[in-house]
């Protein structure tokens, strides 16, 4: 049974992520299976040139053994029944023959680990680990397996805390096939967050066969051809590959993307809001329309960081061109060098229909349509037809906005559906690279698990993976259930919506949303957050939240009223079936926990709209028709109450729910108590105030 968690208590569960007590000693080995017992060696002789990865890996595998199975082990370099070694040309690596790929053989006598390179030893020796979690025991099947990722670079940014790696996150993440990680940059060892040793990182992410990419926050304030233009982005860009040479590459979205342009079509500073005489000018950034000085630009901060490191990456992602016409994003990738690498952002200005058929607008990132859109692949074309790389922003490490306070979204099979849209586009498209989280970073889950072995077998059926991750975190003993379970919970996430309005209020921040009438107020910002609550609305209509590509209007909110409650009736089916199964472990507990704080955020998205279409009714009410209408929303007011509680039950039981790295603790119990004392005002104080004039001017 779950206890209250104190704060932060989830990074005390990431720091020690090798699980203790997995091992069923009433098991025993079959024929045809190789049992590792104590006093094992792992020999890591003979990869001298790429031993770091491969000891990290080794030792790591030892102390997996040691939590997990019970078995003591030890690395050597001269001896062993599990051998790991980088392939040489005598070694049939077909099916493996990518970074990160690897073969092995198992028999009667050992296990051989041959890895693509030291990555691929390394994921050798985590797969092992997966397939005694499985079995429940320290036993491997006799044969030879090959597998190989249909990507790299797999970027993500931490979960643990934002720009924060310790090691055992590190591990975390290469665990999960992940290879490089992506953190915010200020200046040279300076985050958003404050000070950072980049190279400390540098080193230890080494260990873990982990890249290091930036997500840039420079201020582009001088053209290049402007007198010291040259040298102000050799002090900027060059500076930090100077100090920090071992950085893979940088990222380039939005304010990054930014230049004053000479162009005349393009604005002339680097301000998204420029005016002249208090009127915005209309005209666009570098960001979202091509420039004919744009390829200067990024000419000129290739030069400035690949003077430092000839093999560094740009990344430039295609974020502000998404939505454009199809001859202006083209025109915009013609501006990059051959060997850019072009990010696309799967969903992102998608308009579609979601499950209940509503119609739909993705603003931001959301699973609800879990394709990727057509625009997307045929751009994906093009760029690589130009010389380019194309690279997805997927978020599959397991979240997207569609729950901004979540570890991760459950929806398993709309998850898999995805999948199989990006295999087909690295197919057929020749998307190689991925993003697969934003600043809500990757958290250990079944999901980055299972888009972890999706994406580097297709020779086995999703599902069958599914289960596997699922025996793997739950136990062998409810399968069938849980998959049930997940397939309510991915119903659920199909029927939500989600445009800019959603993204920025329920969907954002869950039950924590406040229900304000007039007084905007927004949950108390963290002083020590990056983005504390500036990603949020605090009101429904909040002009923050506001998009006219997908208008806000009464003709289309009552029908979306009727597909969160859809969303709310599978969730509850889902939370149901976890909460019927019997002896659940911590982690089911935990989805459990999850699944109900999911429901909540369902029941808050109906219930704002709701509030949202009463206020707009007691604006233009007659003054005899008020009290009716107070009294409709008091009622409605109370509900939510009701549901913020159950939230903050759940919330106490897992530290991670209510918290966002960027956001911090933002929906956690503290927070979800405010907005019930902020509901409760505005229900006795607003609402009351409307009651005294509607009476003031019935006397009248």
């Amino acid at each position: 049974m779950l206890k209250k968690e104190r704060k932060y208590g989830f990074r005390e569960r990431m720091l020690d992520f090798h699980e203790k007590g997995i091992r069923n000693f009433e098991l025993t080995s079959n024929d045809d299976e190789f049992v590792i017992g104590d006093g094992i060696c792992i020999n890591i002789g003979g990869n001298e040139d790429s031993d770091s990865v491969i000891e990290t890996a080794a030792w790591d595998f030892v102390d997996y053994l040691y939590k997990s199975m019970e078995v003591s082990a030890t690395v050597s370099k001269h001896c062993g029944a599990i051998k790991v070694k980088i392939a040489d040309q005598s070694v049939d690596m077909t099916g493996a023959d990518s970074t990160k790929g690897f073969r092995i053989d198992t028999d009667k006598d050992g296990i051989t680990v041959y890895g693509y390179d030291d990555r691929g030893c390394a994921q050798g020796l985590y797969w092992l680990e997966k397939c005694m979690t499985i079995r429940k025991a320290p036993f491997i099947k006799h044969g030879t397996v090959t597998k190989k990722p249909l990507f790299s670079p797999q970027m993500v940014h931490s979960g643990y805390q934002i720009d924060r790696f310790p090691n055992e996150h590190l591990a975390g993440i290469a665990h999960d096939g992940r290879d490089a990680i992506v953190m915010f940059v200020n200046d040279v060892d300076k985050t958003p967050t404050g000070y950072m040793d980049f190279n400390e990182l540098i080193y230890r992410a080494k260990k873990y066969g982990i890249d290091i990419y930036v997500y840039i926050y420079f201020d582009n304030k001088m053209h290049p051809e402007d007198e010291g233009g040259i040298q102000f982005y050799e002090n900027t860009y060059g500076k930090l590959f100077r100090e920090c040479p071992k950085i893979k590459g940088i990222i380039l979205v939005e304010s990054s993307l930014v230049f004053p342009s000479k162009d005349p079509a393009i604005r002339s500073g680097i301000s998204f809001n420029e005016r002249i005489d208090i009127i915005p000018t209309g005209k666009p950034t570098t960001a979202g329309c091509p420039a004919y000085d744009m390829p200067l630009f990024m000419d000129t901060i290739l030069k400035a960081i690949r003077k430092y490191n000839p093999e560094a990456e740009l990344v430039a992602w295609n974020y502000n061109v998404v939505g454009k016409t199809e001859d202006v994003r083209h025109a915009w990738y013609d501006q990059f060098p051959e060997g850019t690498a072009i990010m696309m952002t799967v969903g992102n200005g998608c308009k579609y229909k979601n499950k209940a058929g509503i119609r739909c607008f993705a603003a931001d990132y959301t699973l609800t349509h879990p394709h990727i859109q057509q625009g997307m692949l045929d751009d994906a074309k093009y760029v690589t037809s130009k010389g380019l790389k194309a690279y997805a922003m997927t978020n599959t490490g397991g979240i997207t906005w569609d729950m901004g306070v979540m570890p991760y979204q459950p929806g398993a099979y709309l998850w898999m559906e995805r999948y199989e849209s990006m295999i087909k586009a690295a197919k057929e498209c020749g998307i190689c690279g991925l993003m697969e989280s934003h600043h809500f970073g990757i958290y250990p889950s079944i999901i980055s698990r299972l888009s972890n072995e999706v994406f580097r077998d297709q020779s086995v059926d999703m599902e069958k993976h599914l289960e596997d991750a699922i025996v793997h975190d739950f136990g062998d003993k409810n399968v069938e259930e849980i998959k049930k379970a997940l397939r309510h919970m991915s119903d659920s996430n199909a029927y939500m919506t989600h445009s800019r309005t959603d993204s920025g209020t329920q969907n954002r921040v869950g039950a924590a949303f406040p229900f304000c009438i007039k007084l905007a107020l927004k949950v108390p910002n963290t002083d020590y957050a990056h983005f504390g609550n500036r990603l949020m609305g605090a009101k429904y209509e909040d002009e923050a939240c506001w998009n006219m590509d997908y208008r806000l209007n009464i003709e289309l909110v009552p029908d979306e009223i009727k597909s969160w409650k859809l969303a709310v009736e599978e969730a509850k089916k889902g939370v149901a079936i976890l909460e019927a199964i019997e002896n659940p472990n911590e982690n089911l507990e935990r989805l459990t926990a999850l699944c109900k704080y999911i429901c909540c955020q369902c029941v808050t998205g109906v219930h704002a709209k709701q509030w949202y279409l009463m206020k707009l009714d007691l604006d233009v009410a007659k003054k005899e028709d008020v009290p009716a209408i107070v009294e409709k929303m008091r009622a409605l007011a109370a509900e939510e109450i009701k549901n913020t509680e159950v939230a903050i039950e759940c919330a106490e039981l897992d530290s991670r729910l209510g918290w966002e790295p960027s956001m911090e603790y933002i929906a956690g119990p503290d927070q979800l108590r405010w907005k019930i004392a902020q509901v409760k005002y505005a229900c006795e104080s607003e609402l009351g105030e409307y009651l005294t004039v509607a009476r003031e001017e019935a006397q009248i």
